[in-house]
């Protein structure tokens, strides 16, 4: 009983500031609601979508050989045609029989026969890559000049171990040579087909044999 009568005293002394016992939790909810928005973090703003560049979009791709360029066939050297006859000096063994001394002296007999020719047949003695026995070029040609008497269908390759006494003459147009100690003591060779070119191998070899009986040789 004296519990009533305090609940009722409270609840007369709280009705002057306008509650009573029963409402204070309705009444004070919408407080407590408040502080809690007070405190809570600000929502954030919205994202923004970063501006679309107005530069063109970059390509991830290069240009790269196909496989049809690694293996497509190379070219091969032009093949000129070639009239030739070949010849030996009279009084020395024929090549497959000669020793090193005599192939030699052929080189030295015919080099200096060939650059002693004019006109249309002057020109320059190659002897072969590593020879030693053109004492004016020791060593042979050059790999230049190997490649560029190779392009014009010109040069040989030995089949010999040892290369000395072998070489290329070649006139300035690069139109005729005389291949020496290669299968004969010397093939005189002109890179044209017919019969013109038939009558220039003959005055080729009528002006190589002239040259040679300087030193009392003659072609056989």
């Amino acid at each position: 009983m004296k519990l009533g009568a305090f609940e009722q005293a409270l609840a007369m002394a709280l009705k002057q500031d306008g509650y009573d016992l029963a409402g204070e939790m309705i009444k004070a909810a919408p407080k407590a609601a408040a502080a809690v928005a007070a405190v809570a973090p600000a929502p954030a703003p919205p994202a923004v979508a970063p501006a679309a560049s107005s530069a063109p979009p970059r390509s991830n791709w290069s240009l790269k050989p196909s496989a049809a360029t690694w293996l497509a066939s190379k070219p091969m050297p032009v093949q000129r045609p070639k009239t030739d006859v070949i010849l030996r000096l009279s009084g020395l063994q024929a090549p497959g029989m000669s020793t090193l001394d005599e192939r030699c002296e052929v080189e030295r007999v015919l080099s200096n026969a060939l650059l002693e020719l004019t006109g249309e047949f002057e020109g320059e003695y190659f002897p072969l890559a590593s020879s030693s026995s053109y004492p004016t070029i020791p060593g042979g040609m050059t790999a230049d000049e190997e490649r560029d008497l190779a392009s014009k269908s010109l040069l040989f390759k030995s089949r010999s171990a040892d290369v000395s006494g072998q070489g290329i003459f070649a006139n300035s147009a690069r139109d005729v040579a005389a291949w020496l100690n290669e299968s004969g003591h010397v093939r005189l060779m002109v890179l044209a087909a017919g019969s013109e070119a038939d009558m220039r191998l003959g005055a080729f070899e009528k002006a190589v044999a002239m040259a040679l009986k300087q030193d009392g040789y003659d072609l056989a």
